[in-house]
Formats: C-alpha cells, structure tokens, sequence
C-alpha cells in the first residue's frame, strides 16, 4: 500500500511540477505552428514574434499582424516616419497537463491539454502609441494540436478627442488545426456607433460563420456566410448614406480532383452621393475545374503577390503559369453567371452568361485558338430603355450599339441574346464571325 500511495504522490509531483515545463515547450511550438499556418495563408499580412518569455508554469508572448511592403491599401496612409498601422497581440499561456495556474483567471479550468491562452488586442497607427482594444481573446490548445478559442465582448462605450464610440458587443469562437489545416469560425458583432464632429456612423448586427480546409492542391475548400446589417452615415451638413444590406454565401467542394462551387452576393445601397439608390446581386456557379492545375495557378499567383516589387513580379507571372493555363482549358469546365442584376436610378440591368469547356485530348497539340473553337458560350442581357437613353446622350456613339443590332427594344427595355459556338458569335440572330490569329 506505501508503494502505491508513494507511487501516486511521484506521478502528482511529475504532473504538477515537472510536465508543465516540458508541455511549455509543447505550447510555444504548437502556438508557433498556429501563426505561421496564418502568415502563409495571406502573402499581404506578416505575422511576426516580437517577444516570447517562457516561463515554468506560464509564458507571455506578444506577436504583431501588419500588410506587407507595397500591398499596403494607399487608405491606411503612414506616419511621418513611414511606418503603417499594425495590430499587437499580448498573449498569456498556461501551460501543464493540468494548468493549474490558470485558476487565477476568470475562466480558469483544470481540463487537461497543452495550454490555456488570454489574449489581449492594441493597435499600433504606426507611431508605437497603442491603443487598447476591447475584449480578450480566450483559447485552448488540446493535446492533439487544435486551437478552439473564443472572442468576447461585453457591451461598452469609448471616448477621446472628441470621438465617441458606443457598441453592443460580440461573440466570436474560432476551431484552427494546423496539423489537418482545418479552419472554421462562427460569431457575431452587434451595433456599433460612431459620433463626431465629421458625422455620425452606426453599423447594424453582422453575423458570419465558415469553415475552410486546406485541399492536397494548395488551396481551401468549405463554406463561407457573411451578412452584414444596415450601414447610415450622416454628414456635417445632415445628409444621409448608407449601405441598407451586404450578404454573401460560398461553397466549394472537391470531388475526384475537380472543384465545383457557388457564391451569391448581394449588395443594396441608399443614397449614396451624386448616385442614388443601388442595388446589386451577383449568382456565379464553377463546375469541373481541373484541382491540379487550378492549385498550381493559385500558389503562382500567391508568391507574386508576396514579392516587394509587385508590378516587376507580375508582369511575368504568365510564362511561369501558361503550361497550367494550358491543362486547365483542356480539362474541360463549366462556369455560369445566373444572375447579374443591378438596380440603378435610372432603370435595371438584368443579365445571364454561361460559358462552357468540354474536355479534349492533352496528347494534342495544344493552340489559344483551338480552345475558341471549342469554347461554347451564351448570354442574355436586358437593360431598361431609360438607361439606354440616358447612355446616348451622355455620348453619342453610344448609340451605335442599337444602330447595330446588337440592343434591340422589346416594351420599355432593350435586350440582347448572344450565342458562341464553333468560332462563331451570333447576336440577336445576326452571325458574326470573328477572325482567329494563324487560322
């Protein structure tokens, strides 16, 4: 019985005071892992380790997310010392099969894992001045490598400078797994508002949820859902804007190696400026895309957008992608547009566009000018007669495009039907053949 309660007391004193130094190593590596998997999965953001202490029992760490080089938006602007705005991450972990430092906390538990982490948030506008964020960002890291973690945000106002800002609070949780490159995430952010001597600015609930996972070929598959609530602005001179809705809903999936998916945006806007009302909504349907070589594109395309000369590096990105483009086409694909609509002040437009590859032989030999042969197209168009008026008269030569047949008035709206097939377009009936470079 001695050696046994003896036993029990050296296996107490290993998980108490001896693993949570070791296990600390794990955590560092696993919470590295985590953000180098979100450095790589966006070229235009740097995820970078300013500071790592580690303790015994817990460690604090603090990591800096900023836009890179020349990718930075000209909307973000500079301080005077050319430094760009950046957000700093603190982050607490407590580390140990059973973190039992992490009892001091408001949500502390002794739930076995890796470790627990209390992540606050500043932001950095780029003079080394930061500024506290609300919120704390509370996360657990199991045995097994997944990250599932929780952003929450207690209602609560701000005030400075003449700025004051109000919100209702959100609640974020998030599951991330290098290891199986599995992301998903799923919140809300209720109503903010912002008032100052510029104007007013109130945002309504935004809900969003997705998960994403990371495919043999380089990029994600899995679903995405935003919807964002009204947007009103209110000028100095008491005029009103806004955005009245903003939704979007992907979905992609990879089926013996092709990718097939659809998105839906919608987007309404009021009054905006030497505008008006607008309104818009796009439905884009891809079947069949060969997952290879659309991996290999997409990974190109990445690497140029990270090089700090963007505009040397993309000018020749298409030799290093052409033999992609190439097994691309010849694997055959579908992509249709089932609606583009866009309601304006002045009338409608209402549009289809379907554009079709059927698969052809890669043993071939390949030539651009054989995939417009094969290529099958159709479109429909629709644009209300207002619009069309006020077209020609803001430039006359607008009107060519009725003189031509290629609009033709049905009621109180002129259309268009196009086909393309065999290397021949047809609009409205009227066959156009177009010249082939070397046919």
């Amino acid at each position: 019985m001695k050696n046994w309660l003896l036993a029990l007391l050296v296996i107490a004193a290993v998980i108490v005071f001896v693993s949570p130094g070791i296990v600390g190593h794990l955590a560092e590596r696993q919470l590295r892992q985590n953000t180098d998997w979100a450095d790589q999965e966006n070229p235009d953001i740097a995820f970078t380790t300013e500071s790592f202490d580690r303790g015994w029992f817990s460690s604090e760490g603090r990591h800096r997310l900023s836009l890179q080089g020349t990718n930075q938006p000209a909307a973000l602007g500079t301080t005077a010392g050319g430094a760009a705005p950046s957000i700093v991450f603190d982050t607490r972990i407590d580390h140990g099969i059973v973190p039992f430092t992490s009892l001091s906390g408001s949500s502390g538990s002794l739930k076995p894992g890796l470790a627990r982490t209390v992540t606050t948030v500043q932001l950095d506008p780029g003079n080394g001045e930061l500024v506290p964020l609300p919120g704390a960002i509370r996360s657990e890291i199991s045995l097994g490598g997944e990250t599932i973690g929780q952003y929450l945000l207690e209602a609560g106002t701000y005030e400075n400078a003449g700025v004051n800002a109000e919100w209702a609070g959100a609640d974020v949780s998030f599951q991330l797994n290098p290891a199986e490159a599995f992301l998903s995430a799923d919140g809300d952010v209720q109503a903010f508002s912002m008032r100052s001597d510029d104007g007013t600015l109130s945002i309504d609930a935004i809900a969003f949820s997705g998960v994403q996972t990371r495919t043999p070929f380089g990029f994600n598959v899995g679903t995405g859902h935003l919807q964002m609530g009204k947007i009103t602005v209110h000028d100095p001179l008491g005029n009103v804007s806004g955005i009245d809705r903003f939704n979007i809903d992907a979905n992609t999936g990879l089926t013996d190696q092709r990718v097939s998916g659809r998105s839906t945006v919608e987007f309404g806007a009021t009054a905006l400026p030497n505008f008006g009302d607008l309104a818009f909504k796009l439905d884009v349907v891809a079947n069949d895309i060969d997952a290879a070589s659309l991996g290999r594109i997409a990974t190109a395309m990445r690497n140029a957008r990270s090089g700090y000369n963007q505009g040397q590096v993309m000018a020749g990105i298409f030799p290093a992608i052409e033999a992609d483009l190439q097994r691309l086409v010849t694997a055959g694909m579908e992509i249709r547009i089932e609606q583009l609509d866009m309601s304006l002040p002045q009338g409608e437009v209402a549009s289809k566009i379907s554009i079709a590859l059927p698969e052809s032989d890669a043993s071939a030999d390949f030539s651009w000018p054989g995939v417009l042969l094969a290529l099958q197209a159709d479109a429909d168009l629709s644009v209300s007669a207002a619009l069309v008026e006020m077209a020609q008269a803001m430039n006359p030569q607008a009107a060519a495009v009725v003189e031509m047949g290629f609009l033709v008035q049905n009621g109180e709206n002129y259309e268009m039907q196009a086909e393309f097939a065999a290397g021949l377009l047809s609009i409205n009936g009227i066959p156009m053949p177009i010249p082939m470079p070397g046919m």
